[in-house]
């Protein structure tokens, strides 16, 4: 029997299967697509924030870290697809931005992540989002729980126009950081 003489003899029972095989399709997919990354709410008792940054001092030298994605309700973009380090995308001032990616220092993992907006305000991050990715890419099996997010407030980004987003390393041991500068440039519309 074709799925359209289905759906309308059994409208309720072809609706609730529907609504299953979705379901169950966008739990084994989604892992897959957000390499290895789990919505904030369902890992944020696992994650952990940065300590206070007027605890910690400057470390000379760089670390390894990568700003991957930046999302603001259905709008997203990938750092990866920057041309010079400029995002095609313009956001808009009005609402809070998503920014995902992941940091070690060295090859472990490191004491947390602040959000660098303009090389000067800094946002903590929740550290400590899975990413076998990024372990199995630089062959450090201690580099797994490597990944942050961290939502961007509203009023982070006061005028319109470029801004630069970098981001703040903190050493493993907690003490100090690494300032690894802008790592791309985002557009906001007024």
């Amino acid at each position: 029997m074709p799925m359209a003489a289905l759906l309308k003899k059994y409208p309720i029972e072809s609706a609730i299967t529907i609504t299953f095989v979705v379901v169950l399709l966008g739990a084994l997919i989604y892992p897959l697509l957000s390499h290895g990354q789990q919505p904030a709410g369902s890992v944020q008792a696992q994650l952990r924030e940065p300590p206070p940054f007027s605890q910690l001092q400057r470390y000379p030298g760089q670390t390894r870290f990568s700003l991957d994605s930046i999302a603001q309700g259905s709008t997203s973009a990938l750092f990866g697809t920057a041309k010079n380090g400029r995002l095609a995308v313009t956001f808009s001032r009005a609402q809070p931005m998503q920014v995902n990616g992941w940091a070690v220092d060295g090859s472990k993992e490191a004491g947390g992540v602040y959000v660098l907006i303009d090389g000067t305000t800094r946002i903590p991050a929740y550290y400590g989002v899975d990413r076998p990715d990024v372990a199995r890419v630089l062959g450090a099996p201690d580099a797994r729980y490597v990944g942050f997010t961290a939502t961007l407030p509203s009023n982070t980004f006061r005028t319109a126009g470029s801004h630069t987003i970098g981001v703040l390393v903190v050493s493993s041991g907690g003490s100090g950081y690494y300032r690894e500068g802008a790592h791309g440039t985002v557009t906001f519309a007024q």
